[in-house]
């Protein structure tokens, strides 16, 4: 019984030192794809949902919902699509 009891608790000590190893290191998100609506509102595709983005003579009014790890990507594209205006 004392080694059934042993083995287990190892393996739980295994398998949550795997999760956390694994928790540690998020993998990178798939490239996002930039699609053009009307002639100054755009849609960024990709994982976690839709950012929309509008320009105007004012600025660039974002609608985010995707996760901070797309944030490089995210901006990136409006910075693109910003400077062709």
């Amino acid at each position: 019984m004392k080694i059934r009891l042993a083995a287990f608790l190892v393996a739980v000590l295994f398998l949550r030192g795997v999760w956390i190893v694994h928790a540690q290191n998020p993998q990178t998100p798939p490239p996002s794809k930039l699609e053009k609506i009307k002639d100054d509102l755009y849609v960024i595709l990709g994982e976690g949902g839709n950012t929309t983005v509008l320009l105007t003579d004012e600025g660039v009014i974002l609608v985010d919902d995707k996760f901070e790890r797309n944030y490089d990507d995210i901006v990136a594209k409006e910075n693109r699509r910003c400077n062709l205006r």
